[in-house]
């Protein structure tokens, strides 16, 4: 085990050195328009033609460091991404930009962000910033101070697996924070699990109290989608919609979208 594990750190590097990560983004949906609000972006890595899972390489990456240099780099791809569909659809949505645990411990993590998005001339509206329940909960008072400046600046920001940390709800009083995510794990029973109902139906009432937006993320069928609908959350994220797919791929899916729902209006009026 030791020896896949220093081998595949190895490669890591080797793949780092050699340019063979790549990004997909899968789309959020609002579940009443069925509009693309946003999309997540995901780090993909082929190794030798076998795709290496993220829970697999993302946290060799912290222990090794790379996580800073890569995660970097995951911004600046994503926010130059982001400028070219800007121009080329000025209405396009934002996307959402995972931070680990090992970049908020950075110095300078704030400056860096900002150079970022102002170094690709991307509004900054059109970037969030999404950092897990459990990674805030370790770096409360530093993340809270990095939230504020981010949020100063136009950038928005996201609690990513919300409800898996098992922790005090009061540090939401004291964070600026515009989004909670719903992880999966509540979702992927949803349509036959009471206490998974219950637990979902909580946190959206108490994300709808804060004034903040409400995504299910691992949204795979009809059942789950009508529950979510029911308890008002107000975006999904998951395969019933559609895979990670590459930036062209997401580009044609918001436009496909966004037509789809201008003829639908045009229909309406059109009626007598």
């Amino acid at each position: 085990m030791v020896e896949s594990i220093t081998d595949l750190e190895s490669r890591l590097w080797k793949a780092w050195e050699n340019q063979e990560f790549t990004m997909n983004y899968q789309p959020q949906v609002n579940i009443l328009t069925g509009s693309i609000e946003k999309f997540e972006a995901l780090i993909r890595w082929n190794c030798d033609g076998i795709p290496i899972s993220p829970e697999t390489f993302i946290p060799i990456a912290e222990e090794t460091g790379l996580i800073v240099p890569l995660g970097m780099w995951v911004l600046q791809t994503v926010c130059e991404q982001l400028k070219k569909w800007e121009t080329e659809c000025p209405d396009f949505c934002g996307v959402s930009v995972n931070f680990s645990a090992r970049q908020f411990q950075e110095p300078e993590i704030v400056q860096t962000i900002i150079r970022a998005v102002e170094a690709s001339g991307v509004s900054p509206r059109r970037v969030e910033i999404e950092l897990t329940e459990g990674t805030f909960m370790l770096h409360q008072g530093n993340a809270v101070e990095i939230f504020e400046q981010l949020k100063q600046t136009g950038i928005t920001v996201a609690i990513d697996d919300f409800g898996t940390g098992f922790s005090s709800l009061s540090y939401l009083q004291h964070i600026p924070f515009d989004t909670l995510k719903l992880d999966r794990s509540f979702i992927m029973n949803l349509q036959h699990d009471v206490k998974s109902q219950a637990i979902v139906k909580a946190i959206i009432a108490l994300a709808r109290s804060l004034n903040v937006r409400v995504v299910a993320e691992g949204v795979e069928y009809e059942q789950q989608l009508e529950f979510l609908k029911l308890e008002c959350c107000d975006a999904v994220q998951g395969f019933l919609f559609s895979k990670p797919v590459s930036a062209e791929e997401a580009y044609q899916l918001f436009v496909h979208h966004k037509l789809s729902k201008e003829a639908v209006k045009i229909n309406e009026i059109a009626l007598p």
